[in-house]
């Protein structure tokens, strides 16, 4: 194996940027990786890396700024019945009631179940639940994680998913000085799907649905050939409601001897979605050459940008891939590694007609190729006491496709690294596939682009 060792120097910040920070009240976080994010901008400015060990001097640019404020929920706080205070070892408490209304706007305030909060401590944040009796709650934040503010995901009372709002998680809601906090949230109103054929304009029965629960396969034109079918008897139908809101919720639904049409549905809105769909052809795609790379796919585009259907041929246990239920249209048949945007590496392409009522088949030849061996990427990376950051971290995204099953991300906490004897100043390593990746500093926010090569 070869072996190509690249030190990096990731020392420091410009002298301008910390009495930039000193100056301020308080020192400036950038975002970090974590699900509750804030928007900052970040505008270029020169680092000046110090030079310690025998490691180069280099430069990078950063300069972070704070953007505009997040909006202010309004709660209502009161001190009826808050929790008697608890040592601080043990935890914060935090309890409330909270109320949920139907769509016809009746308040229902003794619901049970759960509720989903956001604890939120910075840009970064995690999900918490706490379990609901009678429209009342109570629960205990972890005395070690650090909470400033809340968010509300959402909460399932009466069986039935509610939401706080227009269901956006990142309304932030300001801890309660008292630990007492009275919520309001509403119980999603009911979606309708009427199913007809395009060319007659009739109802039909039954109703398919699937749903996939991962992007971007969510926003592709066909579920795939393992979708997991619901039928919801004849049109029109009524959504099945899920145990989690996202807002915008995308559903595949077909008929027998029709195509998978997407749509998606507002949760939060509810009423009725009309579905037109067309009748279906299929597709045999017959593999011709070994697969040898596990990122492997084979992707349909039909008119669209996005891939009409995808399936891993990695692992492939049979020499062809059928495609049922599929919408008519000219299709261009490709075999790639690597996300569909991202110029991806393409091993074979063909093309192909599918008419409504019959089957294509096509052959799709596939060309090899080897993944190159990992090398290490090493370096020291200085943040300043003045920045705060006690838990960052080293983030490294590879910007070529990954192959052999490469990590397309990687990170190397803080944890991970060793002191170097200079004050604020870490050394790190990690192994990387070799060619162009991206290092960034959470929360840090240095970000440079680099070029790996094997010598």
């Amino acid at each position: 194996m070869r072996k190509g060792v690249l030190a990096l120097a990731v020392l420091g910040l410009l002298v301008a940027a910390v009495l930039l920070m000193r100056g301020a009240s308080r020192p400036t976080r950038a975002v970090d990786a974590a699900r509750a994010p804030v928007e900052r901008e970040a505008h270029a400015a020169p680092v000046e890396l110090a030079t310690a060990n025998g490691i180069d001097e280099t430069r990078a640019a950063v300069e972070v700024a704070p953007g505009p404020a997040p909006a202010q929920a309004v709660v209502e706080e009161t001190n009826e019945s808050a929790p008697a205070p608890l040592d601080a070892a043990a935890g914060r408490p935090l309890a409330g009631t909270i109320t949920v209304t139907d769509p016809d706007g009746v308040e229902h305030p003794q619901e049970s179940g759960t509720l989903t909060l956001l604890l939120r401590n910075g840009t970064s944040g995690r999900w918490h639940e706490v379990e609901v009796h009678d429209g009342r709650w109570r629960t205990t934040l972890p005395a070690d994680e650090p909470c400033e503010a809340l968010g509300v995901q959402s909460a399932t009372l009466g069986g039935r998913l509610a939401v706080y709002g227009d269901g956006n998680w990142q309304d932030r809601i300001e801890m309660p000085a008292d630990g007492w906090l009275a919520l309001t949230v509403r119980w999603l109103p009911t979606a309708t799907l009427t199913v007809r054929d395009r060319a007659s304009g009739r109802d039909l029965a039954p109703v398919l649905i699937a749903e996939v629960g991962r992007w971007p396969e969510s926003d592709y034109g066909h579920p795939g050939a393992d979708a997991v079918e619901r039928d919801l008897g004849p049109s029109p139908v009524a959504l099945p409601p899920r145990e989690h809101f996202s807002g915008k919720r995308p559903v595949f639904v077909r008929s027998p001897g029709y195509a998978w049409s997407r749509v998606e549905v507002d949760e939060s809105q509810g009423g009725e979605r009309v579905v037109l769909l067309d009748p279906a052809g299929a597709l045999e795609v017959v593999i011709s050459g070994a697969v040898t790379d596990p990122g492997t796919e084979l992707r349909l585009f039909g008119r669209g940008f996005q891939p009409a259907f995808v399936a891993s041929l990695a692992g492939l246990d049979r020499s062809a891939v059928l495609v049922e239920a599929l919408a008519p249209d000219s299709y261009s048949i490709r075999a790639e590694i690597g996300h569909f945007w991202d110029k991806p590496l393409v091993l074979g392409e063909t093309k192909a007609e599918v008419v409504a009522g019959s089957r294509a088949q096509v052959t799709l030849e596939l060309r090899t190729i080897e993944a190159p061996d990992p090398v290490e990427l090493a370096g020291v990376v200085v943040v300043p006491a003045e920045w705060e950051a006690r838990n960052f971290s080293l983030w490294i995204e590879l910007l070529d496709t990954a192959l052999g099953g490469a990590e397309e991300n990687s990170t190397v906490d803080r944890s991970e690294m060793e002191p170097t004897g200079i004050p604020d100043a870490w050394r790190w390593s990690t192994t990387v596939q070799p060619g162009r990746v991206h290092v960034s500093v959470f929360p840090a926010q240095w970000d440079p682009k680099l070029g790996i090569h094997v010598t």
